[in-house]
C-alpha cells in the first residue's frame, strides 16, 4: 500500500522509492497503479490525504476548496461522490507548493 504525505514526498512501500510531490504525472501514475481506477471514492481520498472519512464529509459540506474537485454521481442527497485521479494529483501538487 502507498501512503501520500501532504508535505514533501509520496512513499511507495512496494519499492521504497520517494517521489517528489510536485511531479503530477508520477502521482497520477502511482494512484492509477495503486487503485486501478480513474475515479476515487471518498474513503480512498481520505486515505491518500491522511485524514478520516468523516473529515472528508465535513469538508464537503463546509469548505470544499480544501479538497480536490469532485463529481457528484446523481441529484439525490445520498448520491455518490467521486474524485478524479488527475484532480487529486493536481490538488496534492498545489497544496505542497503553499
Amino acid at each position: 500500500m502507498s501512503r501520500i504525505y501532504k508535505y514533501t514526498f509520496i512513499y511507495l512501500n512496494y519499492d521504497n522509492k520517494a517521489i517528489p510531490m510536485d511531479n503530477e504525472n508520477k502521482i497520477i501514475e502511482m494512484l492509477e497503479k495503486e487503485y486501478k481506477a480513474f475515479l476515487l471514492s471518498k474513503k480512498q481520498v481520505a486515505k491518500i490525504m491522511g485524514i478520516s472519512l468523516s473529515s472528508v464529509d465535513n469538508l464537503l459540506s463546509s469548505d470544499s476548496n480544501k479538497l480536490p474537485e469532485y463529481i457528484k454521481m446523481g441529484d439525490g442527497l445520498k448520491s455518490s461522490i467521486r474524485f478524479s485521479v488527475v484532480c487529486v494529483a493536481k490538488f496534492l501538487s498545489r497544496s505542497n507548493e503553499a
